[in-house]
């Protein structure tokens, strides 16, 4: 079950939501008419106010919420299967991060929010403190009227056509809403979640300084819309039920969450990876130009890439550097490796001819035409699949007549001197098993075998660094805690790991 919480900003209710609520329900019941039972979720969505003497405060969520999550806890799980989600709107992003309900979220969605609103000598950006202290003064002896200047003067009212809620607002809540809003500052707690913060252009009352201060953050996961100005709830409904969708699909998903949670930490970490990256593009350069002098006839059209498995853009870069006039589709399952690659690369003013999207490579290939693609490629995705042999096959219907494949990924061959230790003696394996070289033979196909060697402190230092990029060690079999131990201390010293590096260029034979 996932569990959805929408806290509304100041001087709105629970029905702000009902654009996005509808659309976020649409799309699911699309999902369940398709039978698409990968993207159908089990959601539940319960609404809460940011202030704290409410009735439906943050913390009365929270006290039902425990109470469910303990009924639903049997004495063989230590958790619940449960997530849950919270959005928060404006003042509702705030006082979520100000709550300890933060601890209990998987995820914290903030829209047009901040984790601070007013100025401070360290935050130079935020709004004038006298600015709230006069709506306070003026609160008291005129509430609807701050009320009603407040929505109009950042385009809400005008969205909202039955204002009849106002009446209804409890004038001594909305004090204590400007009171957080003047005094709340909660920037340390942005490192302590997995945070996304959402964004609309030309908004009225967070600046575009203020934005770009959460936005800076490293541990934060921006979506930035080019429009929607302070309610995005309400005039990019469709849009942000889309993100959100994604979002919850990839904190669904076991794998995708692994590599969800390794976004930021991802390219301090994936030195291999980058070297692969780099060597793919040699091999695939040394292919295109033997078979360009071969074949002079000129394209006339941009040559069309789909690239498969993206991550966080190491492979996306060698795209854009290589293939400067090519409309490049950059994919990837986890939402935020994908939105991790879009940032960097907008803000590298590298984006020109890259779009992006979320794709499952197995499962979403029907979205492309048959005979209509380029050079379909993927870096050091390949070793996840069965069968890798029958994905080329899926994925080469895709290409035109002269298209190829660029893949590279992990061989059979790569942490030999562990795995030789493993088998000797009767441990169970650490590490996923990978394809041999034999596998890819006899099929047509150029294939390369380029091994990597790194070394690494210890074994320990190895299992980190694959953790920190997503790319875990393998856990399908239960490693018992006197093996484990047993091979941290037999390879408690430096040790050099060789990466035992596959490519494959060109295409199957008929």
């Amino acid at each position: 079950m996932i569990h959805l919480l929408l806290i509304h900003g100041w001087g709105l209710s629970h029905e702000m939501w009902q654009p996005f609520a509808h659309e976020l329900q649409t799309i699911n019941a699309q999902s369940q008419n398709d039978n698409d039972n990968d993207n159908n979720l089990n959601l539940q969505i319960h609404y809460a106010s940011p202030y704290d003497n409410a009735k439906d405060s943050i913390n009365t969520f929270k006290e039902n919420y425990n109470k469910h999550t303990t009924k639903h806890t049997t004495k063989h799980s230590k958790k619940p299967k449960d997530k849950l989600i919270i959005i928060g709107h404006s003042l509702g992003g705030l006082k979520t991060l100000s709550t300890n309900i933060i601890a209990m979220a998987d995820v914290i969605i903030m829209v047009n929010s901040f984790a601070k609103f007013t100025k401070s000598a360290d935050f130079p950006h935020g709004i004038n403190g006298k600015i709230l202290s006069r709506m306070i003064k003026k609160f008291s002896q005129d509430p609807q009227s701050v009320l009603h200047d407040f929505l109009a003067s950042n385009h809400i009212l005008e969205h909202i056509s039955n204002r009849d809620y106002m009446n209804t607002l409890d004038p001594k809540e909305l004090l204590t809403g400007l009171e957080d809003l003047q005094n709340l500052d909660c920037r340390h707690m942005l490192n302590k979640k997995n945070i996304y913060n959402i964004t609309g252009g030309s908004d009225p009352l967070i600046n575009s300084h203020m934005q770009a201060d959460t936005n800076n953050n490293p541990n934060i996961h921006n979506i930035n819309y080019p429009t929607g100005e302070h309610f995005i709830p309400h005039t990019l409904s469709l849009d942000l039920a889309h993100d959100v969708t994604k979002i919850i699909h990839s904190i669904s998903n076991g794998i995708v969450e692994n590599f969800n949670n390794k976004a930021i930490s991802y390219n301090n970490n994936a030195q291999i990876q980058k070297l692969i990256s780099n060597k793919l593009i040699h091999y695939l350069n040394s292919y295109t130009e033997k078979n360009t002098k071969e074949n002079t006839e000129e394209e006339s059209t941009p040559i069309q890439i789909l690239e498969l498995g993206c991550g966080t853009g190491l492979f996306t870069d060698q795209l854009v550097e290589n293939f400067p006039h090519a409309h490049v589709l950059s994919t990837d399952l986890s939402f935020n490796m994908l939105k991790h690659n879009q940032t960097r690369l907008v803000n590298n003013n590298k984006e020109t001819h890259v779009r992006f999207d979320q794709i499952n490579a197995l499962t979403d290939m029907d979205k492309f035409a048959n005979n209509s693609l380029d050079l379909i490629c993927s870096s050091m995705l390949f070793q996840w699949f069965e069968d890798p042999i029958q994905v080329l096959k899926l994925w080469q219907a895709k290409l035109k007549p002269q298209g190829i494949f660029a893949i590279s990924l992990l061989g059979d061959q790569s942490f030999e001197n562990i795995n030789s230790y493993i088998k000797e003696h009767n441990f169970t394996k650490i590490f996923n098993p990978y394809p041999p070289l034999s596998y890819f033979q006899n099929h047509g196909i150029d294939i390369y075998e380029d091994n990597c060697y790194f070394e690494y402190a210890n074994l320990k230092s190895l299992l980190k660094t694959m953790i920190n990029t997503g790319a875990n060690h393998n856990k399908n079999d239960s490693k018992s805690n006197s093996e484990l131990k047993t091979l941290l201390k037999e390879f408690n010293q430096p040790i050099t790991i060789k990466w035992n590096s596959i490519f494959i260029i060109g295409r199957l034979e008929n």
